[in-house]
């Protein structure tokens, strides 16, 4: 049996969709048997985020990330790959509870509690007050130009017209390392392979630079 004291169930029951449902329940144990009557379990919340430049657009920020708050140290949240616009969802979050929203830029975050009754989603934007930066890159493969560019397969979600079909690359992004992966047909092949470079973006204005993507 358990020790006379207070003590608290936490129950999650993962649903179809890869999320869970959760509830959590504090009681007594004394002398006599606890009832802890029905536990009803709450929907998981949402939490949507991303950052804004000064100029009140969203940047791509690969430093954006989410914390639950509690039991000592901060829990890491994964979330989805950022869209276009830069928002990040963060999926299957406990109902009342504390998260920590934060980004590349220093000093820059904030504190939300999903819903006690669970669900619902919860948009957080960060004012960075800085302006992102302005890239423009140019990509080549294997130290020269492709006879032919595909898909990219790995990297930011981009806005549609920021890639370019002549390996131009034109976004405004936050400072940070970033990976960016993208099929091509290299001179002197006969077929598309996938080909990828990491880079990292300066904090500064602007960025023009030529990245070189290896096999």
């Amino acid at each position: 049996g358990l020790a006379p004291g207070t003590w608290r169930l936490r129950v999650r029951v993962q649903q179809p969709g890869g999320v869970a449902a959760h509830a959590e329940r504090e009681f007594e144990v004394g002398e006599d048997p606890a009832d802890l009557g029905t536990i009803v379990l709450e929907a998981p919340g949402t939490i949507r985020a991303r950052v804004l430049g000064a100029d009140g657009t969203g940047i791509l920020d690969p430093g954006l990330r989410l914390r639950r708050i509690g039991g000592g140290e901060d829990e890491a949240v994964p979330g989805e790959e950022p869209d276009p616009e830069g928002w990040v969802e963060f999926r299957g979050l406990e109902p009342g509870t504390a998260y920590r929203v934060l980004c590349s830029f220093e000093g820059v975050e904030e504190t939300v509690r999903t819903p006690v009754s669970g669900g619902g989603t919860l948009r957080v934007e960060l004012l960075s007050g800085v302006r992102g930066v302005r890239c423009r890159l140019r990509f080549t493969v294997m130290g020269g130009e492709p006879v032919k560019w595909g898909a990219i397969f790995e990297g930011p979600t981009l806005d549609p017209q920021a890639w370019k079909k002549d390996g131009m690359l034109e976004q405004e992004m936050a400072p940070g390392e970033y990976m960016l992966g993208i099929l091509a047909q290299a001179a002197g092949s006969e077929r598309m392979q996938r080909y990828a470079a990491k880079f990292t973006v300066p904090d500064q204005p602007s960025f023009d630079a030529t990245i070189d993507l290896k096999e």
